[in-house]
């Protein structure tokens, strides 16, 4: 775990120096229609895309010095992981493995609620960072909210719907 947490550290170290984040997700960046697919499936796609556009703009939205790094995370490690699971529910369920598909969508769709959570978790620490709250308080409950997070993070991207 220790190695993982080094790793992700030098890399948010080493982006924090880059003048603009640049989201790392063709759903986002360059978008296309969804392929051909159940309309059901077809509309929790779109309620996904809606979701990585409204995360998007609320992650841009996020200038204070303490959401700098949670940016950086988002934009180049969480949101390409989120996209590249879509794009993979989309060839499921265009080519009719409906059900791998299913349960890929409905991970999904657990995982981008945490991640607008954490979104807006950053929302409210930049108000609190402004009305003067110690920023050691609001790296605390950050770091809590994480450990809490972190859990069901995992099990939603684990696509294994006991967990």
């Amino acid at each position: 775990m220790f190695p993982r947490m080094a790793v992700c550290l030098t890399l948010v170290l080493q982006l924090a120096c880059v003048a603009q984040i640049r989201e790392q997700c063709p759903l986002i960046t360059e978008p296309m229609p969804a392929p051909a697919m159940p309309v059901e499936l077809a509309r929790v796609d779109s309620v996904l895309i809606q979701r990585a556009l409204c995360m998007t703009n609320g992650a841009r939205a996020l200038q204070g010095p303490l959401a700098r790094s949670f940016r950086i995370y988002f934009a180049y490690e969480t949101l390409p992981i989120l996209c590249a699971r879509v794009e993979q529910a989309r060839q499921l369920a265009s080519s009719g493995r409906i059900q791998e598909a299913g349960r890929k969508y409905q991970a999904l769709l657990v995982a981008s609620q945490v991640v607008e959570l954490a979104i807006a978790i950053h929302t409210f620490s930049e108000y609190a960072d402004g009305i003067g709250v110690p920023s050691s308080r609001i790296v605390e409950m950050q770091e809590l909210f994480g450990d809490q997070m972190a859990p069901l993070l995992d099990a939603a991207l684990s696509e294994d719907p006991v967990r």
